[in-house]
C-alpha cells in the first residue's frame, strides 16, 4: 500500500528539518493525531514527535510509515530525533506548571 511498519534507518537532520517544513504546509499526516504526552522542539515550534519522525521517513525512503509504530522514551522515534540534536518536552497539562 506504499506504507511500511517502522522507520528506517538513516533519518537525520535535514531530513527532520524537511518534515518541519512539509508539516508546516500540509499539516497531519493521514494515519496520525496529535501527541498526548510530548512535543518535539524545532526552530522554535513544538512538533509531534511521531508524525515528525514518520514524515521525515517519507523525505528519506519515499514512503510513509504505519502509524502505530512505538514513540516515547527510549523509542526509536525519540531517538532519532535527539540525535539530530532537537530538544523533546513534556507538554503541560492544562492546570500544571511546567
Amino acid at each position: 500500500m506504499g506504507r511500511n511498519q517502522a522507520l528506517p534507518d538513516g533519518i537525520g537532520k535535514s531530513q527532520l528539518l524537511l518534515a518541519a517544513k512539509e508539516f508546516d504546509s500540509t499539516g497531519m499526516p493521514q494515519g496520525y493525531k496529535p501527541s498526548h504526552s510530548y512535543d518535539v522542539l524545532i526552530n522554535g515550534r513544538c512538533y509531534p514527535p511521531p508524525a515528525i519522525a514518520a514524515i521525515a521517513a517519507k523525505v528519506l525512503t519515499g514512503l510513509l510509515p504505519e502509524s502505530g509504530f512505538r514513540a516515547g522514551k527510549g523509542s526509536k522515534c525519540f531517538q532519532i530525533l535527539e540525535d539530530a540534536g532537537f530538544v523533546i518536552q513534556r507538554k503541560v497539562k492544562d492546570g500544571q506548571n511546567p
